[in-house]
C-alpha cells in the first residue's frame, strides 16, 4: 500500500543532504574532520593503521554528515585530510572491514566515548518539539530538514534514513499548519464567520460577481472614480471589524497564508475546510487592507 506522506525533497536534495560534497571549502574540511588531541588518543588505543584510520573515519562522518560509514561515500580529499592526521597511507582503508564485526564494535566503542546514540522514539519526539517553532514560522520544507539534521548532529544522534526525515518533518508542518489555523480563527465569532463566507458568494447587485472578486478588483488611472471605489472596498474592510492577525503568528507565515489566498477564487475556497478557508480569508484580506490603504 503507497504511503500517504508526500514526498518533499527530490532524489536529487536527498544525496545532498546525506552525502559529503566533493567541493568542500578547506574551512569546513578543516572544521568537520579536524580531530582533536582527545580523539587521537582514543584512536591512537587501536594498534593497526587500517583500523586507527577506519575508527577515525567512522567518528568523522558521524560528526558531518551525521550517519554512519555504510551510508557515505568518502571522497579522496576527506579521506586524505584524516589520514594526513594519523600519519597513516590512506590505501590502508581498503583493509578496514574485512572483518566485518570491526565496523560494530568501533561504532559502539564510538557511541560509549563520544556520546552518540541511537534515533528511537524518544528522539524522534524530541526532535518534533524542537523543529516545532520553525514550523510556525515558515511553510517551506527544506530549511526544516536542514535544522533536522543540524539538530541531530548537535544531540550527537545518528540521523535515521532521510526518508524518516522527511516524514517526520511533513507531520510536524500538518501540526503545525493546525496550530496557525486555530491562532487565527479561534477570535472569530459566529457573525465573523458569517461575513467572511458571505464574500464568497454571487451577488445580483454586483453583476454576479462575489464581494471577493469586488475587492480584488484593479484600481483604474487617478480620477474622481477610482477614488470612489478605493475608498469603497477601504471602507467595506474595516466594516468587516476583522481581528487584528495575532502577533504571536511570524510575519513570514502570514504573507505565505495571505499569497496562497490571493490565488484562490471564491468557489474553490467555499469548498475548503472552515478553518483553512477562514485563515487564508483573513490573512489575505488584512494584507489586501494594508495594500489598499497605502496607494
Amino acid at each position: 500500500m503507497p504511503s500517504k506522506t508526500p514526498e518533499i525533497l527530490s532524489d536529487e536534495q536527498r544525496v545532498t543532504f546525506t552525502s559529503i560534497p566533493d567541493d568542500l571549502s578547506e574551512r569546513d574540511l578543516a572544521y568537520h574532520y579536524t580531530l582533536t588531541d582527545a580523539d587521537l588518543a582514543i584512536i591512537n588505543r587501536h594498534r593497526r593503521p587500517h583500523n586507527r584510520l577506519g575508527f577515525a573515519v567512522q567518528l568523522c562522518v558521524l560528526r558531518f554528515p551525521g550517519r554512519t560509514i555504510a551510508e557515505v561515500e568518502i571522497p579522496e580529499r576527506v579521506m586524505s585530510y584524516i589520514a594526513s592526521q594519523l600519519q597513516v597511507r590512506t590505501e590502508v582503508f581498503e583493509e578496514y572491514g574485512r572483518r566485518e564485526n570491526t565496523i560494530f564494535e568501533h561504532l559502539d566503542e564510538i557511541r560509549q566515548e563520544f556520546g552518540y546514540r541511537n534515533c528511537g522514539w524518544h528522539e524522534l519526539r524530541s526532535l518534533a518539539r524542537a523543529l516545532m517553532p520553525t514550523a510556525m514560522e515558515s511553510e517551506r520544507s527544506t530549511p526544516l530538514v536542514e535544522a533536522a539534521l543540524e539538530y541531530l548532529r548537535e544531540q550527537k544522534i545518528i540521523a535515521p534514513g532521510i526518508t524518516s526525515v522527511e516524514r517526520l518533518v511533513w507531520a510536524v508542518q500538518r501540526q503545525a499548519e493546525k496550530r496557525v489555523h486555530r491562532l487565527l480563527t479561534q477570535p472569530l465569532t459566529r457573525d465573523q464567520k458569517a461575513l467572511l463566507d458571505g464574500l464568497l458568494r454571487n451577488e445580483s447587485g454586483k453583476g454576479g460577481k462575489t464581494k471577493l472578486a469586488w475587492l480584488r478588483e484593479p484600481t483604474d488611472q487617478a480620477s474622481a472614480k477610482s477614488l470612489r471605489k478605493l475608498l469603497d472596498r477601504i471602507e467595506y474592510l474595516r466594516r468587516l471589524w476583522l481581528p487584528e492577525i495575532t502577533q504571536r503568528l511570524h510575519r513570514t507565515r502570514v504573507l505565505q497564508l495571505a499569497r496562497k489566498g490571493s490565488r484562490y477564487q471564491a468557489q474553490p475556497l467555499s469548498k475548503l475546510k472552515p478553518e483553512q478557508r477562514y485563515s487564508l480569508l483573513l490573512a489575505y484580506l488584512s494584507e489586501l487592507s494594508q495594500d489598499l490603504e497605502v496607494r
